[in-house]
């Protein structure tokens, strides 16, 4: 009987210890979850960033062009 208490004891123990082990998992998942958001967010406002500019360049050289072929400068 007590044999039976002590397994009883040491499984209770062991799923004590793995309802902590996944509590701190969910902890970490929401920090680096909340990393990710602000990392993709930073790289969402670069690639608009860059898409602006690409879109100015070649209005740009679409401008410089019309006005060489015009004549101009």
């Amino acid at each position: 009987m007590e044999e039976q208490q002590l397994h009883l004891n040491i499984g209770l123990q062991k799923i004590k210890e793995t309802v902590e082990q996944v509590e701190e998992l969910q902890k970490s998942l929401s920090v680096k979850r909340l990393e990710l958001e602000d990392k993709n967010a930073a790289a969402n406002a670069k690639l608009k960033q860059m898409v602006r500019t690409l879109a100015l360049l070649i209005s740009l050289e679409s401008l410089e062009f019309w006005n060489h072929s015009k004549g101009g400068n």
